[in-house]
């Protein structure tokens, strides 16, 4: 309630930075659109969602529980915990405001829920991975990708997990042994939640990539023994 009273007399002071995010991120979702999609980035989107955002698919661009729980753990730990949105973050990002604030914070979440309204739920993990910092020199879900896939990572779910972790954990031009560690942590909490949430449809609301005919379904699932046949369903080659 407190936040539909604030999105109405907030709309007119904040409708030309909301209109300038819708554009910005529909220009996202365009280059999005023009590329392949990837089983991986798929699965990266998954994965994202499981550690930042798992109630995605329940709120409108602000987690009031998240915001309660991280107060929560504020005041009687004195530990920060984050509790903003894809959405939220992806405002973050675009704004390029990461004063720590509550009037920065206030306006971030404005903002999210301004935006939310006007772009699709399943576009919002799709453009954070293209706008994401991983770490020194790795700006967005393709240089990322690369970089770990120079490193010998080709297990879908392996590098997809690499590739998120590195969103709270980016990764600096020289690796230590503590980020290292991080880094794994991290990893093997996020496969560990993928694992989880695929049989409780956290994930219903993403939208699966095209099927491209002929495509091996190791592009998909990490084996190499089937692929797509013409009429789109899975066939095991070499099979009677």
């Amino acid at each position: 309630m407190f936040f539909k009273l604030a999105m109405l007399v907030s709309r007119p002071f904040l409708a030309g930075e909301v209109e300038s995010l819708r554009a910005r991120i529909g220009s996202i979702i365009a280059t999005i659109d023009a590329e392949d999609s990837s089983y991986s980035f798929y699965l990266a989107q998954k994965l994202l969602v499981s550690g930042e955002d798992r109630r995605a698919s329940s709120h409108a661009g602000v987690d009031v529980v998240a915001i309660f729980r991280a107060l929560f753990v504020r005041i009687s730990s004195g530990r920060r915990q984050g509790g903003s949105t894809l959405e939220q973050q992806v405002v973050r990002v675009l704004t390029g405001a990461y004063e720590i604030t509550l009037r920065r914070k206030f306006r971030e979440a404005l903002l999210a829920l301004h935006v939310s309204r006007l772009i699709p739920k399943h576009r919002f993990p799709q453009v954070y991975l293209m706008i994401g910092y991983f770490g020194t020199g790795l700006v967005g879900y393709k240089c990322v990708e690369q970089h770990l896939r120079r490193q010998g990572l080709v297990d879908h779910v392996e590098l997809c997990a690499a590739i998120v972790a590195r969103l709270k954990y980016p990764e600096p031009r020289v690796m230590s042994e503590r980020r290292w560690q991080q880094l794994n942590l991290r990893s093997m909490h996020l496969v560990r939640l993928y694992h989880e949430h695929s049989k409780s449809g956290v994930y219903d609301f993403l939208e699966l990539p095209p099927i491209r005919l002929g495509e091996p379904i190791s592009s998909w699932t990490g084996t190499s023994s089937e692929t797509y046949g013409v009429q789109g369903c899975v066939e095991n080659v070499g099979q009677s």
